[in-house]
């Protein structure tokens, strides 16, 4: 009985994990955040059929088929957490060797160190060392996803999707952790029937629950990027107010302040947070903190840049005073808004050239 139960809620999890991943693929398959979930998907589904008590009893071709989607899901974990909270994540080539040494050393142990009866007494030591360096790549993975949540929680200005992509990682990461403890602890011992039973039970009620509060929520929740939600409705007098403090701040340059968040905004404005993050979303039409500190930091960047007077100023120096912690973000925000890196917004500007269009410089 323990054991239907427990392929029962295996493979119900598997039906819920493909049919969100159909769902998310046709709706927003162009996104990196959505074909990473689609991957994570797969990943946990293969995880599913690896920790089941009958996979020693599949085919090998069908268990090394399946092994590489297991040993893949910590690393995507990990890549689909920062592209949902990293504005500029790109997933690239750069991270093909990741996967590769995992899947080799992982490929290596399954079927090259291990014993038929995977029983922790008749492991080698190697194999022990190579499992233990196993289970604790894959707890940095899944911590370092936590951190890039935490660290990137607060621009989103839309209240629901950022508690969603919060929770998504916070309580699926967590799971993760825990289980990869539970793994250390039985030192590669086959579960006791009920705990694995417990196990996909305690899997299949967490996909189920996201599941269910995507659906409620929206499909392109979490995998697409933070869009504008621009209302027409007038600003009431509350919300009038505020505008005007955060005019004023704008005016006082609040923005030039390194690591501003938007709670220390909010702060500074006597204003509740979760009304500032909507208006700056609905009525004035950033996508997120970031973008609107982004938006006005740049335009005093054109203005520094184009000036003769500034010409012996480092970049580097005008992107400190702005409020950037280092040069990357600040080439980056800058190349994304006037379509042209500083040097070069810079040099055109002096040389008395005129720029494209779409940039703040000739705005």
């Amino acid at each position: 009985m323990t054991g239907l139960l427990d392929a029962g809620f295996r493979f119900g999890a598997i039906a819920l994990l493909g049919l969100l991943a159909l769902l998310i693929f046709r709706q927003s398959r162009s996104h990196t955040p959505a074909r990473l979930a689609v991957a994570f998907a797969i990943s946990l589904s293969a995880y599913l059929v690896c920790s089941a008590l009958f996979w020693s009893d599949l085919p090998r071709g069908l268990q090394a088929f399946l092994l590489f989607g297991c040993l893949a899901n910590p690393l995507i974990f990990w890549l689909l957490a920062r592209s949902i909270f990293e504005d500029g994540f790109r997933l690239g080539w750069r991270h093909t060797p990741l996967l590769a040494a995992i899947e080799v050393v992982g490929f290596w142990y399954v079927f090259g160190l291990h014993t038929p009866d995977f029983s922790a007494t008749s492991q080698s030591l190697i194999a022990k060392i190579v499992g233990g360096l196993l289970q604790a790549s894959g707890i940095v993975f899944v911590i370092a996803a936590l951190v890039t949540a935490y660290r990137g929680r607060a621009p989103d200005l839309v209240e629901s999707r950022r508690d969603f992509r919060i929770r998504f990682v916070t309580i699926a990461g967590g799971y993760m952790v825990l289980v990869i403890m539970i793994e250390v602890f039985l030192r590669g011992a086959a579960p006791h029937p009920n705990a694995s039973a417990l196990h996909s039970a305690a899997i299949f009620t967490i996909v189920f629950y996201f599941a269910n509060s995507l659906f409620a929520l929206k499909i392109n929740l979490l995998f697409e990027p933070a869009q504008i939600s621009l209302t027409s409705t007038a600003l009431d007098v509350a919300e009038r107010m505020l505008l005007d403090k955060l005019d004023a701040a704008i005016a006082n340059q609040a923005f030039l302040q390194d690591g501003l968040t938007i709670r220390q905004l909010a702060s500074q404005l006597g204003a509740q947070e979760h009304r500032l993050r909507r208006l700056i979303n609905a009525k004035m039409g950033f996508r997120n903190f970031n973008d609107f500190l982004n938006h006005h930091r740049i335009r005093v960047a054109c203005q520094q840049l184009a000036d003769p007077a500034l010409v012996r100023i480092p970049i580097l120096t005008i992107a400190m005073k702005l409020g950037y912690g280092s040069i990357g973000p600040f080439n980056r925000a800058f190349k994304q808004s006037a379509g042209l890196t500083p040097t070069e917004f810079r040099r055109q500007k002096l040389a008395g050239l005129d720029l494209p269009a779409n940039t703040l410089g000739n705005a």
